[in-house]
């Protein structure tokens, strides 16, 4: 039963006001943690972070391609070649989270992606061989 309205929610007596009062102390308490969840954690920034850049690499394929990608950086792949550096550093992230976490088939895919951008820095700069043999 309603007896009248203030700031926009009925006020109830009976047993209807203890439910309402309950549903409307969860939600008001949900509201604060969910308002302090966003702003007290540190996120990091993404592709950065996490147990995939700590651990190391039991693949040998991917540790062959880390090495590469290092080398063209090494050589001055950020001026020659800056995008595919780029994308190839993020590739090699998300291959060791996907080996981490045991998606074989992507991480495979992946590695091939690697490779052509091993290849395309490869053609864009020439005097660099990465010594790794590159998936056709």
């Amino acid at each position: 039963m309603k007896i009248g309205c203030r700031f926009g929610f009925a006020l109830l007596k009976g047993e209807g006001a203890f439910l309402y009062r309950v549903i409307q102390s969860m939600i008001v308490s949900s509201m604060f943690l969910l308002a302090g969840c966003s702003n007290w954690g540190h996120w990091p920034i993404e592709g950065t972070g996490g147990y995939g850049e700590l651990l190391p690499v039991q693949d040998g394929r991917l540790q062959a391609q880390m090495i590469a990608v290092e080398r063209f950086r090494l050589a001055g792949a950020a001026r020659a070649a800056a995008a595919h550096l780029q994308q190839a550093d993020v590739l090699v992230v998300r291959t060791r989270r996907e080996l981490l976490a045991g998606l074989w088939e992507d991480s495979v895919l992946d590695m091939d992606r690697i490779d052509v951008e091993l290849r395309a820095m490869g053609q864009q700069m020439p005097q660099v061989r990465p010594k790794v043999e590159l998936a056709p």
